[in-house]
This record gives structure tokens, C-alpha cells and sequence, in this order.
């Protein structure tokens, strides 16, 4: 299966650094803006498919890029960003003085690390396997776009490299950015260009 991952456009969140998680934020006129740059860049793709995350960011991007494409949009929750908890909302600085201890054992890694009330590393991992092990099932031959999520993607990148979930920290995914693979289960996927944002201008 050819592969394109993209994450959503940019929200008023991302600009003033607030952890989003699975808070519904929507996209500012910029994400709009950076959302029709993906349907161009993308217009020359005949995408049999288009999955997304049901976070309205990402449902927007999807939206955008399908405008240029006749296939059908399936919502899965399963594309959700990790879930923080009592963190969403807050900026890196607020958590790091309220809550600086869990902070620390997150940033490290520790296993079952989560913001309050949040999500694990290893659910997030889960629940994009899951979907994968479907995809695999049933769109051999296909074309498919993946909108979703920066936690969601890194962690679907290691996944589909053969690598710990926890090596997620060691790719950038940027807003709006496209990534390429050739996902060919059970043999080992191709990752033909990562984070991708020349459409961007």
C-alpha cells in the first residue's frame, strides 16, 4: 500500500504552545490555509482512500485535501492524539512548574508515564496498531492519506519501521507536513521522504 501521513494544519494552541491532546481545537486561518497547500500538493495523487482522526483538526485538513480527490473520508477515533489529561491546555512552562516531577518521568520515558488522568505511551501504540493491522487487512494495492495527529504519527512511523514506540521522540513531524512510505506487511515498510513542508512555501 502507498502510504502519505499528514498531519493537521496549525491551531491557535500549537501557536502559543498549549498541549492539545484530544482537546477539539479547530484550525486557525493559518491550519486553513496550510490544509489547502496539502490538497494541492496531493491533487496529483489518485488517493482511493482518506483516513482521519474525528478531532476537528484534523477532520478540517482532511476535508481541504479531499476537495481535490474522489474517495471517500473514514473517521477513526483510534487516530486520536495521545490523551494528556489535566495537562491540555497548558503550556510546557505551567506544567513544568505545577507538575514537574510527573513531567520528568514522562520526558524519560518511564513506562505508564502520563499526564494526570492522561494516557500512556503504550495505549497510544496500541490503538495505532490496531488500525494498522486493519489497513493491512483490507487496502493491499491501495492509495491511501492518513490525517492525524504529531504524537499519533510519530508513533505510527516507529511502527511501521520495526521500532520501540518509545524511539517516537527521535522524528519530527511538523504541522502540515507530508510523509511517504510503501507499507508492504508482514515485509519491512519504506520510508521514501519524512516531514515534507515545501508545499508550504
Amino acid at each position: 500500500m502507498k502510504l502519505f501521513l499528514a498531519r493537521h494544519g496549525l491551531t491557535d494552541w500549537n501557536n502559543d504552545g498549549r498541549f492539545q491532546g484530544q482537546t477539539d481545537v479547530p484550525l486557525n486561518a493559518s491550519g486553513e490555509r496550510q490544509a489547502e497547500a496539502l490538497g494541492r500538493k496531493l491533487a496529483g495523487e489518485a488517493l482511493d482512500v482518506i483516513f482521519t482522526s474525528d478531532l476537528a483538526r484534523a477532520v478540517e485538513t482532511a476535508k481541504a485535501i479531499s476537495t481535490h480527490q474522489c474517495c471517500p473520508i473514514v473517521i477513526d477515533q483510534r487516530l486520536r492524539e495521545i490523551r494528556f489529561g489535566k495537562w491540555e491546555g497548558q503550556t510546557y512552562a505551567e506544567i513544568a512548574h505545577n507538575d514537574p516531577e510527573t513531567l520528568h518521568a514522562w520526558e524519560t520515558r518511564v513506562p505508564r508515564a502520563s499526564g494526570p488522568g492522561g494516557e500512556a505511551l503504550d495505549d497510544l501504540a496500541k490503538r495505532v496498531q490496531s488500525f494498522l493491522d486493519e489497513l493491512s487487512a483490507n487496502y493491499t494495492g491501495k492509495t491511501g492519506l492518513i490525517v492525524a495527529h504529531g504524537g499519533t504519527l510519530t508513533v505510527m512511523v516507529c511502527l511501521l519501521l520495526g521500532l520501540p514506540p518509545n524511539q517516537y521522540w527521535q522524528f519530527r513531524i511538523s504541522q502540515a507536513s507530508l510523509t511517504e512510505v510503501m507499507f508492504s506487511p508482514p515485509a519491512k515498510t519504506i520510508l521514501y521522504y519524512l516531514n515534507d513542508t515545501c508545499h508550504l512555501g
